[in-house]
């Protein structure tokens, strides 16, 4: 928790939102506040208070899910949800999946620590998801940002006359049995290892990736929830893949 709690410029995860604290899913030049990591990590903080008496922790929840709930107006943007609220040329409309997973957690948290923001939120997220007017209006958003603000700008750059190529790849959970669109079978994650070794990408950390200049191939692979499979499934499948079958 401590470690959570120190600011980004320091090498933690803390900033000053406008004055007010805010959890930050990842670090950049510019708060990037991104809806559902914030909760995620709002939910550790309860979960730590909860499970250890630890009143520090609990302290911290509460004011970081008051901050969130001023925050949360910025995220609605009359027709859908927004990821996050770093200043892009256009804002970045949630994915379906997102803006139903903002909905879900807003839900959860509302319940462990009330607030008339957060109903207010769930209930116009839950409208915007209802209307096929505003989900076409989100999807057109959403491919107008990506056209605006590609994924892969920055990492695939023509730095030489030998083009590189730099991937990073984000997973959420391992599952055979869990039904979620973001879970992915171990025997699938297993077979993108191998395709990806057999096509000569050679593995580097996701700081490594960000900063490559030398050229080849090379491929990140993060997990963006800290589930158990990623410890029991991934990291063995990923440093073991079995040829494809």
């Amino acid at each position: 928790v401590k470690a959570m709690l120190v600011p980004v410029e320091e090498g933690g995860t803390l900033v000053d939102k406008d004055g007010l604290p805010f959890l930050e899913e990842y670090p950049t030049p510019l708060p990037s506040c991104v809806l559902n990591g914030a909760i995620f990590a709002i939910w550790g903080l309860r979960d730590v208070g909860a499970g250890l008496a630890d009143t520090e922790a609990t302290a911290w929840f509460e004011r970081t899910a008051d901050a969130l709930a001023e925050l949360l107006p910025r995220y609605d943007l009359g027709y859908w949800s927004s990821y996050d609220l770093y200043p892009h040329p256009l804002p970045n409309v949630a994915s379906g999946a997102y803006h139903l997973l903002h909905i879900r957690q807003l839900t959860a948290l509302n319940t462990l620590r009330p607030n008339p923001r957060f109903e207010q939120a769930i209930e116009s997220f839950g409208r915007y998801r209802e209307s096929d007017r505003d989900r076409r209006h989100a999807f057109a958003a959403k491919v107008a940002f990506r056209l605006r603000v590609p994924r892969n700008r920055t990492l695939n750059k023509v730095l030489s006359p030998d083009r590189q190529e730099v991937l990073v790849l984000c997973y959420h959970g391992l599952s055979d049995r869990w039904p979620a669109d973001l879970a992915v079978r171990p025997d699938d994650f297993e077979q993108q290892m191998r395709q990806l070794q057999e096509r000569g990408f050679q593995a580097v950390t996701f700081t490594e990736a960000v900063n490559w200049t030398r050229g080849g191939k090379v491929v990140a692979v993060t997990f963006d929830d800290g589930y158990h499979s990623v410890l029991d499934l991934g990291l063995w499948l990923a440093g073991n893949p079995k040829p494809v079958r």
